[in-house]
């Protein structure tokens, strides 16, 4: 604890005479004046209670004048206090000394009243000055701690509030979903399910009719004429090649329609117990949002169509919120495409149809490639981004992901997937941009005997 400071002059001397001196000098000026015969009441007298000054001898009995300077020095409470040394001495090496020990000045005696007030005066001047600004500095520092903790709890309410203004903005997405995919899902599941259960049927009852169409024109060498006229205004060679075509496109469509519905599933289902993870295949979400998306990647006026290249390991059902994570991959990839819609559009004067790639030019492409790695699910989405750059860029910027403020639409979405990585499902993710573009996302892959997000016959496509 700092001892307090007291308006007053300490005298160390142990000639009466010159403590007389001395103190009616400076109660002259208007200064208290408290005076001590040695160094050891010096030191104990300063010890209770501080002094604006010192005036000491520097032969005493007992201890000297510089024994007592450097123990007070010495010491945090008191190294503070101004002295001012007091010698019939006019050695320089023991001025030196007496300097170099923390003394401020140095007072030859016999006195001179003049000289010695004007010295004290002006320490007492200067220490008060000292004082001044060592309170504001601590002042200062106070206000600035204060200031920093309250930037710091403005830091952390407004990341409160951004967490909940995207949760909330998550929440009525999928709230708008669900309340459109329950009424998509329900009316095409239906159909969609008389279509697959029957499209076996189909084929099978086409192969059988243009067999026997086969069969009956091998055995039938000379048809009537109204048979010949009919076959022909049919077109009955190009409907056997076609109609198995059909039936195949219509199957293949028929899967696709399967597999949308299964993804609104997985969007409709998302908040059954909400607090529990469910074991899902990651590559399933993955194909989903790429479905989701499948129209943007297709050649627009503007831009050439987006190659998407899938390398996927050997990764096991991850625990996770199946519709949050499938978001997430979602908003990646849509970011993305985003950048190659704003970035790599064809010019004004060249269309798509008239368009070809540069000789050695890659095509655009989102690479995805997951592989597992100890305990976790590493999930990397590139896209060849070089043409995002231009000549004046750095060739490596690494960033993390940013958290705020929002300043555009990339940012909130980027924010959105990483509050789902690393919020919800305890991941990380990492947004890298070199010569690509490459967003990797890191998932506790270790099981704990969860079920599936959806019961066997749902995985089946069944109602």
């Amino acid at each position: 604890m700092e001892l307090p400071t007291a308006d007053f002059v300490l005298i160390v001397d142990d000639n009466a005479a010159n403590l007389s001196v001395l103190a009616q000098t400076l109660k002259g000026a208007g200064c208290a004046v408290r005076v001590a015969v040695d160094g050891e009441s010096a030191i104990q007298q300063v010890a209770e209670e501080l002094p604006s000054l010192i005036l000491l001898d520097i032969m005493m009995p007992g201890i000297d004048g510089l024994e007592t300077c450097r123990r007070l020095k010495e010491n945090s409470d008191t190294c503070e206090v101004p002295i001012i040394f007091m010698t019939v001495l006019d050695d320089i090496q023991e001025k030196v000394h007496g300097l170099s020990l923390g003394a401020v000045d140095y007072i030859t005696k016999p006195f001179n009243e003049s000289e010695v007030l004007a010295r004290v005066l002006a320490h007492l001047k200067t220490h008060d000055l000292i004082q001044t600004v060592q309170e504001q500095n601590h002042q200062l520092k106070h206000e600035i701690a204060l200031r920093q903790e309250t930037e710091q709890q403005l830091y952390k309410l407004n990341s409160e509030l951004e967490r909940v203004q995207i949760e909330l903005l998550q929440k009525e997405r999928l709230s708008a979903i669900a309340e459109l995919v329950t009424g998509i899902a329900s009316e095409i599941n239906n159909p969609i399910g008389c279509i697959a259960g029957n499209i076996e049927f189909v084929q099978k009852y086409t192969k059988s009719l243009l067999d026997h169409v086969d069969l009956y024109e091998e055995n039938t060498p000379h048809e009537e004429d109204e048979i010949e006229q009919h076959a022909a205004q049919i077109e009955l060679d190009y409907i056997k090649r076609d109609l198995p075509a059909t039936v195949e496109s219509i199957k293949g469509s028929s899967s696709r329609i399967s597999a949308v519905s299964k993804l609104i599933q997985i969007f409709n289902r998302h908040d059954i117990q909400p607090n529990k993870k469910y074991e899902f295949d990651i590559h399933e979400l993955l194909d989903g949002a790429l479905l989701l998306l499948r129209h943007r990647l297709k050649t627009q006026n503007n831009r050439v169509a987006i190659e998407v290249i899938k390398t996927y390991g050997d990764l096991p059902k991850i625990p996770c919120f199946p519709g949050r994570l499938s978001q997430a991959f979602t908003n990646i990839l849509g970011i993305l495409i985003d950048a190659f819609d704003e970035h790599c559009s064809l010019p004004a004067d060249q269309s798509v149809n008239n368009f070809t790639l540069a000789q050695g030019s890659p095509p655009l492409q989102i690479q995805i490639r997951t592989t597992l790695e100890t305990s976790w699910a590493i999930i990397r989405i590139r896209g060849n981004t070089s043409s995002l750059w231009s000549e004046h860029e750095p060739e490596t910027s690494e960033r993390p992901v940013p958290q705020s403020p929002v300043h555009n639409n990339a940012d909130l979405e980027l924010l959105m997937a990483r509050q789902i990585v690393v919020e919800t499902h305890g991941g990380e993710l990492n947004f890298i941009s070199t010569f690509n573009t490459e967003i990797m996302l890191m998932l506790p892959a270790s099981r704990v005997g969860q079920k599936e997000y959806f019961p066997e016959h749902l995985s089946r496509g069944e109602e």
